[in-house]
């Protein structure tokens, strides 16, 4: 874990960088359930999204990083 706490754009925030050294961003979380120089594991819940008045969905801030620059995660993430 690089980063685990506020950024004031995103709000409570994780970062990971990974063993290629790029990153994943996690924003908008309500929660963060890992400290930052934390190592974790694929799996590992680093935190809680806030869930929507309806209690079965959330929204949250996903981005990828990679040499200093942000690209679009469907290059590559897969989702269905």
């Amino acid at each position: 874990v690089l980063f685990a706490g506020m950024k004031e754009d995103i709000g409570h925030t994780v970062i990971i960088q990974h063993s290629d050294k790029s990153e994943t961003w996690y924003g908008k979380l309500e929660k963060v359930s890992v400290k930052s120089h934390e190592k974790v594991k694929a799996g590992k819940t680093i935190g809680q999204v806030k869930d929507l008045k309806n209690g079965l969905s959330g929204t949250y801030y996903f981005a990828y990083k990679t040499e200093e620059e942000f690209i679009d995660p469907a290059q590559v993430i897969h989702f269905e």
